[in-house]
């Protein structure tokens, strides 16, 4: 497996690279944001360790032919599945066995958005989980009441600040902190 460290920086070097769609500043962030989703997902995708592994984001189809749908409950869900008979007769539908990641993201600089997504990492049943939100000068402050939230989630806790999508034709990864809940406290993930 791809370190958190490695993950979150080759997802952001290739989503920067890709070209911007036209369109408002907003427009241009929303799709820079929603090509760091994807490509985290490629990511997850390629590092899979045998074919029962999915890999579930909004704009990635092909699981939709097993599931209905292609997103599943967070913005990327990496998990484990097995199959089973259907009652009808020659269908075989597939089932999710393990959640392995969960992860969830929010740039806007603002700390009400941040624990509504925050929240959700709570309830994952997943081995490990991971919160994306905008690198500040005040990360500690904008981190403060994660915290809070963060002695609420079981399993491994990652959270990475990223540099925000209207910033990303200026920065570069450097921009990038990623930090792992221990012990009650944020500590620098290497």
């Amino acid at each position: 497996m791809i370190s958190v460290n490695e993950w979150v920086r080759t997802a952001f070097s290739a989503a920067k690279l890709a070209d911007d769609a036209k369109g408002s500043h907003g427009h241009v962030n929303r799709e820079r944001s929603r090509r760091f989703v994807e490509a985290l997902g490629d990511i997850a995708r390629s590092q899979r360790n045998n074919d029962s592994e999915r890999v579930f984001t909004k704009h990635h189809e092909p699981n939709r032919a097993e599931f209905g749908l292609n997103e599943l409950l967070y913005d990327v869900l990496w998990c484990d599945t097995a199959t089973t008979p259907a009652a009808e007769a020659d269908v075989v539908l597939r089932y999710i066995t393990r959640g392995m990641w969960a992860v969830e993201s929010e740039f806007a600089e603002d700390s009400r958005k941040a624990v509504f997504d925050f929240n959700k990492l709570v309830l994952a049943d997943t081995e490990a989980k991971l919160f994306i939100g905008p690198a500040t000068s005040n990360w500690e402050d904008f981190l403060t009441p994660l915290k809070v939230v963060a002695e609420n989630v079981k399993g491994q806790l990652y959270v990475a600040l990223v540099p925000h999508p209207r910033h990303w034709k200026s920065r570069n990864e450097q921009g990038i902190m990623i930090l792992r809940w221990s012990n009650g406290r944020w500590e620098d993930e290497k």
